[in-house]
C-alpha cells in the first residue's frame, strides 16, 4: 500500500459496489506492513535485551532537572521513544529502547562514559521468564527404591534355602591339641628351611578394675594485664589508638516523597543503606568487598504496608440539644446527619 507522508493516496482507497463504503477509513492511521523493508531487523540482535542498566550516577542529576535532562539526551540520540525508570536509592536508571540494536549501540557508545564529574557504566538488563507454575516440582522419578518390603509376598514367591554356615574343623582340630605351657610344631624342618614352632604361654586370670576418674575443676581465669607506660605520650597514643574499622562517611537523606535514607561506609569496604518508607516498608541493601575486589551487595526488605493516613475515617453521629418552651418537660435530642 503506497503511502504520502503518511497519508493515503486516492488510488489507494477501493470503493465497494454492494454498499458503497471505501476499504480503509480515511481518518485512520494505516496498519504498518511487517514485510516492507523499512521494518526489517537485524537477526543477529534478536536475542540481546531492549533495556539497559546504568550505574555510578552522580547524586546531583536526581536534585537537578536540568542535569537530568542533559543525562536522558544521551540516550535519546539513539531512539526517540526511550523511557526511563530512576532508581535514586541505588543511584542507577533504567532505560527502555524500542529496538536491540538501539540498546546495543548505547551500550557501546556510552559505557565508561564521563559525565557530571563521574563516569557511569551500562549494563544489559537481564530479561526476565515469566514461570506459569510458581509451585516447587518433585524430581524426576529416574530412580525409586522400596524403602521396606511389601505387606505380603508376591505370586510364586518361595523363600531361598540358605546355605550351612562354613565351619573349619581343621582350624579347630589344631586350635585344640594347643596346651598352655607347651611347644608345638606347625612345620617340621627341611633342608633349606628351618622348622615353625610355637611356644604357648600360661592364662592369666583376668582383673577387671572400675576407673575412675574426677571431675576437672574449673579455675577462675587470670586477671588480664594492664599496659605499663613509661611515659605520658606512651599513654596519650594508646588512648587515641585507632579503632578496628574507621567509618568514613555517614549520610541521611529527606527524600522529596517523604522517605529518609540513611547509610555509613566503612574503609573496609563494609556499608549499608536504608531507606524508611511512607508506607511503612523499609528497603536498604549491605555488603562488602571480598579479598578479591569484587564488591557483595545483598538486599533487604522489612516491615509491614501501613494504612493510608489520608482515608477518610466514617463520622459518629453527635447528639444535639434543641430549644423547646418551656412547658414541655421532656428533652428532645436530635440526631445529626
Amino acid at each position: 500500500m503506497a503511502e504520502n507522508n503518511g497519508e493515503l493516496c486516492d488510488e489507494d482507497i477501493i470503493i465497494n459496489d454492494q454498499d458503497g463504503l471505501p476499504n480503509v477509513h480515511p481518518n485512520l492511521i494505516p496498519e504498518a506492513d511487517p514485510d516492507s523493508p523499512a521494518n526489517e531487523t537485524d537477526d543477529e540482535f534478536d536475542d540481546l535485551p531492549t533495556s539497559l542498566i546504568v550505574t555510578n550516577i552522580h547524586d546531583s542529576v536526581f536534585t537537578t532537572p536540568d542535569k537530568k535532562r542533559e543525562f536522558e539526551d544521551l540516550f535519546r540520540v539513539y531512539d526517540e521513544g526511550v523511557t526511563f525508570q530512576w532508581l535514586r536509592s541505588f543511584r542507577r536508571l533504567r532505560v527502555n529502547f524500542q529496538t536491540p540494536l538501539a540498546a546495543a549501540s548505547a551500550r557501546i557508545q556510552l559505557h565508561q562514559y564521563k559525565i557530571n564529574e563521574s563516569v557511569i557504566t551500562c549494563y544489559f538488563a537481564q530479561p526476565v521468564t515469566p514461570v506459569k507454575n510458581s509451585s516447587l516440582q518433585p524430581p524426576a522419578p529416574f530412580k525409586q527404591f522400596l524403602i521396606s518390603p511389601p505387606a505380603s509376598p508376591p505370586l510364586d514367591w518361595e523363600p531361598r534355602p540358605e546355605g550351612e554356615p562354613i565351619i573349619n574343623h581343621d582350624l579347630l582340630a589344631a586350635l585344640a591339641t594347643l596346651t598352655p605351657g607347651a611347644s608345638h610344631e606347625l612345620h617340621p624342618p627341611s633342608p633349606g628351611q628351618p622348622s615353625i614352632v610355637v611356644h604357648t604361654a600360661l592364662g592369666r586370670p583376668a582383673v577387671v578394675q572400675e576407673q575412675f576418674r574426677q571431675a576437672p575443676v574449673r579455675a577462675n581465669p587470670a586477671p588480664r594485664p594492664q599496659p605499663q607506660y613509661e611515659e605520658e605520650d606512651d599513654r596519650r597514643a594508646y588512648r587515641n589508638r585507632k579503632p578496628p574499622v574507621q567509618i568514613l562517611r555517614k549520610y541521611r537523606t529527606d527524600n522529596e516523597d517523604g522517605s529518609i535514607t540513611w547509610g555509613y561506609e566503612n574503609d573496609d569496604g563494609t556499608f549499608k543503606e536504608e531507606t524508611i518508607g511512607i508506607d511503612c516498608i523499609t528497603r536498604g541493601k549491605y555488603g562488602y568487598t571480598d579479598p578479591d575486589g569484587v564488591r557483595r551487595e545483598y538486599t533487604y526488605e522489612t516491615g509491614g504496608r501501613c494504612e493510608d493516613p489520608d482515608e477518610e475515617l466514617p463520622v459518629e453521629p453527635q447528639l444535639v440539644q434543641s430549644q423547646v418552651p418551656q412547658k414541655n418537660i421532656k428533652k428532645v435530642y436530635r440526631l445529626s446527619a
